[in-house]
């Protein structure tokens, strides 16, 4: 977890991130992937299996959807993903020097994803990503409906089910 923390904080140009390795707390991954501002290509598939709740958080943030906002996850039990648009404290991040609010995002930002466990709700959130070139998803648990992923015309997946 400590190369991810020192990543974000310390490289937030990065374009491209591949979480190599199952990390012990996924709520600290995705508090750490929303720090990465120009972020188009996520590859989580070795991460292993990401909690549902925060699979559609990372998901909701990289199409711009949801802005995350929490505080640093060594501060606070728990992070809050809020809609882009809600009120958050008259425009402040927070009082609290920890706390921050991630960068706006687009979803034709994403133009590579790879993740472990997706459904068909992820399939849906995955199909707003008009710019994604690559797709993979690894070790399916049940089988998903990928039609909605078709107007996605330079898209290339490979999918791998277990």
């Amino acid at each position: 977890m400590r190369d991810i923390e020192t990543a974000a904080t310390k490289c937030k140009h990065i374009r491209g991130l591949v979480i190599g390795v199952p990390v012990d707390c996924a709520l600290e991954t995705v508090y750490y992937i929303t720090m990465f501002k120009y972020l188009e290509e996520l590859n989580l598939t070795r991460h292993g299996v990401l909690p549902e709740r925060d699979l559609k958080r990372i998901l909701s943030w990289l199409a711009g959807i949801s802005s995350f906002r929490g505080k640093r996850p060594k501060e606070a039990d728990s992070f809050q993903a809020h809609t882009v648009g809600c009120s958050q404290e008259g425009g402040n991040t927070s009082a609290d020097e920890g706390s921050r609010t991630s960068p706006t995002r687009s979803p034709g930002q994403l133009t590579s994803f790879g993740c472990l466990n997706v459904r068909d709700q992820h399939i849906e959130m995955i199909s707003v990503f008009y710019s994604l070139t690559f797709l993979v998803l690894c070790d399916l648990t049940e089988v998903c409906f990928l039609a909605p992923l078709r107007h996605l015309r330079v898209l290339y997946t490979w999918v791998r089910a277990s």
